[in-house]
């Protein structure tokens, strides 16, 4: 049997500890990647927490007014405190 009939079968070897798996102007790269990345999902993030504060806002705001008229339907007429200006 020929040396080179079974190479072509052998398992590529795994480069050594010596060598770098990527070349270093890919390695370059990834930090810029990264940094993309991390922008992106400090948005992601920061969008997240605006809608879920303006939801929690919405939510009191809706529920004060909610209160106001289930006041009002059931007849009283002092259902909206009047803020008078301190010293009267």
């Amino acid at each position: 049997m020929d040396q080179h009939e079974g190479a072509a079968l052998d398992p590529p070897r795994a480069a050594g500890p010596w060598l770098p798996l990527r070349s270093p102007r890919v390695m370059a790269g990834d930090d810029e990647e990264d940094g993309a990345s991390r922008r992106g999902t400090l948005a992601a993030l920061l969008i997240i927490a605006a809608l879920i504060v303006g939801g929690l806002w919405l939510v009191h705001v809706l529920g004060n007014a909610g209160r106001i008229q289930d006041c009002i339907a059931s007849g009283r007429s002092n259902c909206a405190p009047i803020a008078t200006p301190p010293g009267r």
